[in-house]
This record gives structure tokens, sequence and C-alpha cells, in this order.
């Protein structure tokens, strides 16, 4: 959690050396529902949905989030082509048989079903963050869309982790652990979501979705 207070600070320090702030009210509503839904909500859900489930299930469910997409994709009228739709699924099933590592049965353990539905509803969270803000993106950037959406997600975040951050004794951190936080601050708190956007303004979100499979194959060649 504290990783995610942490990239905000970092994310606003940017965004003021970089120019303009200004965006529409329409564009301030769908970041109300971006940063709520999309980043506390994914943040919510993946961390509690993984004190609650296995390890090998968050890895085979987290590679559903561009499944979700799609869905999502349709309900915005950003339709991917049949094409894209079948890239996806075949990379889904390639990713579910690099985790699961067996094609004669899938290594899933039963019993966790309150933590499953909370990974699920991360990576859902996730698709969400992904085509919503696509449209954002295009109209006001990346990199401020990215700043605005951690700003209110954080926000929501906030009174959960206040008590954590509260109790947290930062007197017994080496300098290796402010190393390792200040990677995840860098790169996997504040420059993934900067990127990740970069790249749905680039590529577009059907191009992008298919990118979210190497999180399942990363998580499990770690367990490796």
């Amino acid at each position: 959690t504290s990783r995610v207070g942490f990239a905000l600070l970092l994310l606003v320090l940017m965004l003021a050396q970089g120019g303009g702030m200004g965006m529409s009210r329409r564009d301030l509503g769908l970041l109300l529902l971006l940063g709520g839904l999309g980043v506390a909500g994914f943040q919510f859900f993946w961390a509690a949905g993984l004190d609650r489930t296995t390890s090998s299930n968050a890895g085979l469910l987290a590679g559903t989030s561009p499944v979700f997409g799609i869905f999502f994709a349709w309900l915005a009228r950003r339709r991917p082509s049949r094409w894209a739709v079948l890239g996806i699924f075949v990379a889904f099933l390639g990713a579910l048989l690099v985790v699961n590592n067996s094609v004669t049965h899938v290594a899933y353990a039963g019993g966790h079903w309150a933590g499953d539905l909370m990974c699920l509803a991360a990576q859902a969270s996730w698709a969400f963050y992904t085509v919503l803000g696509a449209g954002l993106v295009e109209r006001n950037g990346a990199f401020k869309v990215s700043s605005y959406a951690m700003l209110i997600g954080s926000a929501a975040l906030l009174p959960l982790a206040w008590p954590q951050l509260a109790a947290q004794d930062w007197g017994l951190f080496t300098p290796t652990l402010w190393g390792y936080l200040a990677f995840t601050t860098i790169f996997a708190g504040a420059g993934s979501f900067v990127f990740w956007y970069i790249a749905v303004g680039r590529i577009g979100v059907a191009r992008t979705l298919p990118y979210a499979y190497l999180v399942p194959v990363v998580h499990h060649r770690h367990e490796i």
C-alpha cells in the first residue's frame, strides 16, 4: 500500500515539471471512475485476493484481464477486430499452458472462492482502467491521465492504508530496502501506469491488453 503513496508523490512531482494540469469537466468525471474503480479497485482486490487464495490460483487468474478487456471494449464501442479477439484468446491459452505446466489437468486449488473472486475482480478492474482510459489518453496524454488516476485512487485507498502506514517503523529500513522501495516506486508503481497508457495511446487497447499475459508467466517463472 505504501508503494501507491510513493508512486503518487513521484507522479505529482513529475507532473509539476511537465506543464498544464487542466482537463474538461467531462473528463474529470470519467477520471473519478478511472481512479476509484481502476486504480483503487485493482490495488484493493488484488491485495485482498492474494491474502485469501493460493499463489498458483492467483497466477492462473492473472491472465483474465484481456478477456475482461474485450467485454469492456464492446461496451465502450471500441470493438476489436475478429483477429484481435482470436489473438487474445490464443495468447490466453498459451499463458494458461505455461502457468499450469500441464495439458492433462488444471493446477487449481479449490476452497478459496472468496480470494479467487477478488483476484478476478482485480483483473476486471485493470481491464476497466485500460479501456476507459483509452479515450482520456487520446485527449489529454498518458502522463496526465495516469497522474490524476493515481491521485484519485490513492485518495480512495488512504483510509484503508493509513493504519498500516502509521504502524510502519521506517527506522528499520536498511539501504537495501530503501533501494527496493525506490525501484517499485519508479518502475512498478508510477512508471508501469504511465508506460501502460503510453502503449494504449500508441498501439491501441486490443494490441496492448495481450501484454498482460506476461504477468502470470513471469509470476510462474519467479516461483520456479
